[in-house]
């Protein structure tokens, strides 16, 4: 925002009503009667639970990942390596029940209605406006969201294909990838007069689009473990950051408020303080998950390979049972050896987990 055009003695003294013609100098946007808009203040868009769900959905999503992905390196076997996937079956249920990839399609398609409920179905003005015909400013981000939320179905639609068609391969990753990308494109190309949220949709971009290069990332080295924590670092930050935007910008808390008097310029400056300690939060929480996942199936190890969510194929079971001798009569790996640590740790049939020191 270019600071430079605003009348500063009006701001401080006459709040933001005197500002604003000044201020809107630097990004000329109407609404349909005609009126200066700037996305602040009284005019602000959006709302918190529109940013609270969202960042609960991508937090549940980033722990079910978590977990799985650290069950599959943790138990996988020399004959069973570790690959990553796209999605993964629901402990306690069906592996056969695409849940994962049905929720990808179900729940961005709720959302994609709400985001055209509230742009009123038309992203034009209407013809008794003074506007007609343009575009509905303060609805824009409803459209942008709406197309976002797309893309997410179809790589939901994608993977559940997959399930049942051999794709080629890498194909479900790399909608997957597409669709954080192009939900990145919509976030840096997004224009808020408000230094804040420039600030914290920057932010927001930085995580969304690191997601979609880790995710391009595993299609290239679906073998990597690292590569995969980097996938699951990012979610965790971006469902942890749009809760914090949904506190920030929509909270009401003064410490935030960049209008009174406008522009105040220390909130934004302020922003990275806490990203960088959600960044540290997130990856001293990352270790500590590790080590206890790690510790619990060492312990408990027969019970967390009957329960291996990473296997959703039937010829994926089928070589999981092979490898550790077959299913017993209670459908559990029984033949695996009672004590691991008797087993030589170049046996290709001994998970990862038990050759662990």
């Amino acid at each position: 925002m270019d600071h430079a055009n605003m009348n500063m003695s009006g701001s401080m003294s006459g709040g933001m009503d005197d500002a604003m013609p000044d201020a809107h100098a630097a990004h000329s946007s109407y609404t349909c009667d005609g009126k200066p808009w700037m996305d602040m203040g009284d005019q602000k868009t959006g709302t918190w639970a529109g940013h609270f769900l969202p960042g609960l959905a991508i937090l549940v999503w980033a722990v079910h990942w978590n977990f799985s992905i650290f069950r599959a390196y943790l138990t996988q076997t020399k004959q069973t390596p570790y690959r990553a996937q796209t999605t993964y079956s629901i402990p306690f249920l069906p592996k056969s029940w695409p849940v994962e990839a049905s929720l990808k399609v179900t729940i961005p398609f709720i959302a994609f209605v709400l985001e055209l409920y509230y742009a009123g179905g038309s992203n034009l003005c209407p013809s008794d406006t003074a506007r007609a015909g343009h575009f509905y400013v303060s609805h824009i981000y409803n459209w942008a969201n709406a197309w976002c939320l797309l893309t997410f179905m179809l790589a939901g639609i994608i993977d559940l294909v997959g399930r049942y068609v051999d794709l080629p391969t890498g194909t479900q990753h790399f909608f997957t990838a597409a669709a954080f990308l192009l939900q990145s494109f919509i976030l840096v190309e997004g224009q808020h007069a408000d230094m804040l949220e420039d600030m914290v949709y920057y932010m927001l971009f930085l995580l969304v689009a690191s997601t979609a290069a880790f995710m391009v990332a595993e299609m290239i080295w679906p073998d990597s473990f690292l590569v995969s924590c980097g996938k699951l670092y990012c979610m965790y930050m971006q469902g942890i950051w749009y809760l914090s935007i949904a506190r920030i910008i929509y909270g009401n808390v003064p410490a935030w408020s960049t209008t009174k008097p406008l522009p105040d310029m220390a909130p934004a400056m302020f922003v990275p303080v806490p990203f960088v300690f959600w960044m540290n939060f997130t990856s001293l929480m990352l270790v500590g998950v590790y080590m206890l996942l790690r510790w619990v199936f060492k312990a408990h190890l027969n019970e967390m390979l009957a329960l291996n969510s990473t296997m959703d194929r039937p010829e994926d079971l089928g070589h999981a049972h092979v490898a550790v001798g077959g299913k017993g009569s209670n459908g559990v790996f029984s033949a695996l050896p009672t004590s691991t640590k008797d087993v030589s740790a170049h046996h290709e049939m001994v998970p990862l987990v038990s050759r662990m020191g």
